[in-house]
């Protein structure tokens, strides 16, 4: 089963006395209205924005702790079930991806400020100390940069260009020592930076240069059962027209092969995603239920989603 969840980020602060940001986007309970910007403004509701039915939205006044109430909470229910599950954050550059993910920094801050990884990664370890049944929890983190997989958890961090690579499981065994792990897992990332001179600075984003993904790993060992979450949080799609970019997240010449690459899996990502939600609405007819993911294989985004890497 899959969901498709619309978070709206707020609208970015405008310098004294500039006009009111415009409303791009507007949500409801299943459905998001998005403004064409091909549309002129002043046309017709019903010409100038598109609607989209979702599973559900977050609206711009939305805290931390409401993402993780309504996606987190059931994310640790299937990890403690004994299911796999895969949270994936899409969307353009610069609207927020990473922060509902991993919040603004690292370290022991509150865990309502960590974004959705921190957590569940609280919550996970709240019901395993409290569970009667004896549960290993491991993590894993890396990165997909143009062609190449980064383990950010081995030593050194090197690209490793194969298909199927596989990655670094450090066991933990509380919130803190999972937490001082992604912290390790930072220090090697091409989006995340010390925010200050010093290596004990707290580290700050940067706008995704590459793909991340966070695995946590749960072993039940009376049962003899493993599951898994993935956290994975994309690059922002953006156009490579200069024109079209917005002017804190500007295309370089230096850059603009990474952007390319970066929307062409991004593209393929969206192939996959359109598959798996024809094969779920043909779910009981002989011929679609056997939709086959052929996207899968088309980047290498994809290949490292696909269920072999689980």
């Amino acid at each position: 089963t899959g969901s498709v969840w619309v978070r709206v980020a707020p609208a970015h602060p405008e310098a004294p006395g500039a006009p009111e940001p415009e409303t791009v986007v507007g949500v409801d309970d299943g459905h998001v209205a998005v403004r064409d910007p091909r549309e002129p403004v002043d046309a017709p509701s019903s010409q100038n924005y598109r609607r989209f039915r979702v599973s559900g939205t977050f609206g711009a006044d939305a805290s931390q702790g409401d993402v993780h109430e309504t996606i987190g909470v059931p994310a640790v229910d299937w990890l403690l079930d004994g299911f796999n599950s895969t949270l994936v954050a899409f969307g353009e550059v610069g609207t927020g991806k990473t922060h509902s993910l991993f919040g603004g920094a690292g370290g022991e801050r509150s865990w309502q400020d960590q974004g959705l990884c921190g957590n569940v990664i609280s919550q996970l370890f709240e019901r395993v100390e409290a569970a009667p049944s004896e549960f290993v929890v491991g993590i894993s983190a890396w990165e997909i940069l143009n062609n190449d997989t980064f383990d950010l958890l081995a030593y050194p961090v090197e690209p490793n260009p194969s298909t199927q690579p596989t990655f670094t499981n450090v066991r933990t065994n509380s919130r803190a020592a999972a937490l001082k792990v992604l912290e390790r897992a930072r220090a090697g990332s091409q989006n995340w930076t010390h925010g200050g001179a010093h290596d004990s600075e707290p580290f700050v984003s940067l706008p995704n240069s590459a793909h991340a993904f966070v695995r946590l790993t749960l072993v039940n060992v009376q049962k003899r059962r493993c599951s898994t979450v993935h956290l994975v949080d994309l690059a922002g799609s953006q156009s490579l027209d200069r024109r079209h970019s917005p002017r804190a997240f500007q295309i370089t010449a230096e850059n603009a092969k990474e952007r390319k690459n970066i929307n062409q899996q991004l593209l393929a990502f969206s192939r996959v995603v359109q598959e798996m939600s024809q094969a779920n609405e043909g779910r009981g007819d002989s011929v679609a239920s056997e939709v086959k993911l052929i996207s899968m294989r088309d980047s290498r985004l994809t290949q490292v989603l696909g269920p072999v890497m689980a």
